[in-house]
């Protein structure tokens, strides 16, 4: 039993050591780092243009060698190595927003299954990772868009998680069916 959560714990040091050509860091799936500086409700943020970036990612793992995508850790290769692969706290709080694991992980799997049909569920699988109560990464206290932005690291109470979404090479081309921008706030065929 050692073996195994050894085994698990150096997996999860190469998973963080940093991005790779078959890891790639999301700070979310459902939250869009691209819109966050503004000046719109929080709600309004919670667009398809993360949800495509992630429909993207996973893609051109499906359609190369395969990879893993982690997704609630902060990846801006700008920032120090203090912040660097640290969890985010927008991502736990999207995370903590669903009342359990279950309702969050069927939105997960109806977006894939919205790019990618049944096929999703053959070549994805979806994990979380605990990593304890601890440091996170939080801009939402002084946004980017502002000139005296720095990095804020905030204690987490509740247990940091990520998700880790492990992708199979297809061994045929797959194809992704993208959200419309158009579509921002509702479904519909498009």
């Amino acid at each position: 039993k050692s073996d195994t959560s050894d085994s698990n714990s150096t997996d999860l040091q190469q998973f963080l050591k940093g991005e790779t050509d078959s890891i790639e860091y999301k700070p979310s799936i459902f939250w869009s780092n691209e819109i966050s500086n503004q000046k719109i409700p929080v709600a309004s943020k919670l667009t398809n243009i993360s949800q495509n970036d992630i429909l993207k990612t996973i893609n051109g793992f499906m359609n190369s060698s395969g990879g893993n995508l982690i997704v609630g850790l902060h990846d801006k290769v700008k920032e120090t190595d203090s912040v660097k692969n640290m969890p985010r706290k927008d991502f736990q709080d999207e995370y903590y927003n669903n009342p359990d694991f279950d309702r969050y992980l069927l939105k997960i799997t109806e977006l894939l299954k919205h790019g990618f049909g049944s096929v999703s569920m053959q070549l994805c699988e979806i994990e979380q990772i605990n990593l304890g109560p601890g440091d996170v990464f939080d801009d939402s206290v002084i946004p980017s868009s502002k000139k005296n932005f720095h990095e804020k690291i905030v204690k987490y109470e509740k247990d940091r998680m990520l998700l880790k979404i492990t992708v199979k090479e297809s061994t045929i081309p797959v194809f992704v069916n993208l959200k419309s921008e158009s579509c921002r706030n509702h479904e519909c065929e498009n």
